[in-house]
Formats: C-alpha cells, structure tokens, sequence
C-alpha cells in the first residue's frame, strides 16, 4: 500500500469549469490563452490536455482518479492537492505545491461575475495509506489562493 493514497470517484473526478456569457466571453477566452503561456510548464506536466477551451466554456478535467504517494511521484495533480490554504488538513503529503500565485491565477480563469468558481460539490478524497491510522474523507474546495480541506477522520475496522 501507498504511503499516502488520494482517491476520488471517478464519475465527479476533480475539475473545474467555467462557462462563457456574451458580455465577457472574448475576455474570457484571452484570459485563457494567456493563463496557458504563463504557466506552460505546469500545465505540460498535467500531460494531455486538461485544460480545455470551446465555444461553451473553459474546463479543467484531470485524467487521474487516485494518486499513490510516493509511487506515482512526481505527479503534478499531487503538488497540486497540496495546497493547504486553511493550514488545518492535518497531514502533509511531503512534496512542494505548485506557486501560490498558480492558485491565484486558476481561480481568477474559473471565477464567475459573482466572484465564485463553480466546481458543482466540494471536490472529494478518500486519504488512506501506510503512515495514516484510519482513513480520511475530504471535502476540498477551491479558494483564491489555495485548496481549503475538511477532513473527517474515521479509524479502520
């Protein structure tokens, strides 16, 4: 077993999406591509694209539905759910985040005119692993600035 397992149901998944009105598409759809330049080298370590922009909307969609720590290391989604905007998760899964300022600008790409980022349910985790009693069930949800965790502990039977 991994020493760290994040697991999500692969029918919600984790992702974002953001869908276009007229009154600000065309910012929209610059505010993208340049979100793409700038963060170029994260967004290849996410391998296909993830990132993905229509006619509709603007959609974020990882593949991975579990993460294996430290197997499955380096995985950019891992330093992704690093992130610990509320400081309260109550456990590391050792590895960097991405930049703060990445966060910032992921939110500010997805966030509506009502200054909120539509994500449907609070994105779900199952934590578990070698080095933690018990499993974890997290809530995860996106902030300006970072991941925001509530993790409900329960000890295994």
């Amino acid at each position: 077993m991994a020493d760290v397992l994040l697991s999500s149901d692969w029918n919600k998944g984790w992702s974002l999406w953001y869908e276009f009105d007229d009154e600000n598409k065309q910012k929209k759809q610059e505010q993208f591509m340049s979100f793409l330049s700038k963060w170029d080298n994260v967004i290849k370590q996410f391998g296909e694209e993830i990132f993905k922009m229509d006619e509709v909307g603007i959609k974020f969609i990882p593949k991975d539905t579990e993460i294996h720590i430290p197997e499955d290391l380096p995985n950019v989604l891992a330093n992704l759910f690093q992130s610990d905007y509320g400081e309260d998760r109550g456990f590391s899964l050792g590895i960097e985040p991405l930049p703060k300022e990445f966060y910032h600008d992921l939110y500010e790409l997805f966030k509506d005119k009502n200054g909120e980022v539509d994500h449907g349910e609070a994105w779900s985790i199952t934590v578990s692993g070698l080095r933690i009693e018990g499993y974890g069930n997290c809530q995860i949800y996106f902030e300006d600035g970072g991941l925001l965790w509530t993790v409900t502990w329960y000890e295994e039977n």
